[in-house]
């Protein structure tokens, strides 16, 4: 978030069928709920960035947000999010999930910014693909270095209160 023009930032992984994966980090509690939501609701950016394997950018919830993911898009302005982009997490033909990134007032990206969350989505794909080469047979390893509890806070740091 310190690096985007976001208020948030979220990445979650996904399965096929788009029913497994789930939120693996978080910026913050908010952003947390922001990821889940799509997984309750079956809708959402990060599943059609996944699904497309390109990425999702809408800069106006409020207009094509609304016919795009009507139940999303309404649940995420609740929360005063009124732009969100999604970045596939991928190498080649393998894919994992997406990267969201979420602002509190409409508007595109910069072609900076665009870039620079394209290189985020493509080092979090090579950090999952290093931590899962590094497993052994059978396990997963949390290759993101990211508290397995949900808080979206690096192993060993807590969440300011």
């Amino acid at each position: 978030t310190r690096a985007l023009p976001a208020a948030g930032v979220g990445l979650s992984l996904l399965t096929k069928d788009n029913y497994g994966g789930g939120t693996i980090a978080a910026s913050d509690a908010e952003s947390r709920v922001l990821e889940e939501l799509q997984f309750s609701l079956g809708e959402g950016p990060c599943i059609d960035a996944y699904s497309s394997r390109r990425p999702v950018l809408e800069p106006q919830l409020s207009t094509h947000g609304m016919r795009r993911w009507p139940g999303y898009a309404a649940a995420a302005q609740e929360q005063g999010v009124q732009a969100v982009f999604a970045f596939p997490l991928q190498i080649g033909a393998a894919r994992a999930g997406a990267l969201d990134i979420y602002r509190k007032e409409a508007g595109s990206l910069t072609d900076d910014a665009l870039t620079q969350a394209v290189t985020f989505a493509e080092v979090a794909m090579g950090l999952l693909v290093d931590g899962q080469a590094r497993a052994g047979q059978g396990e997963t390893r949390n290759a993101l270095g990211f508290d397995p509890a949900g808080n979206g806070q690096p192993v060993g740091v807590q969440q300011a209160e």
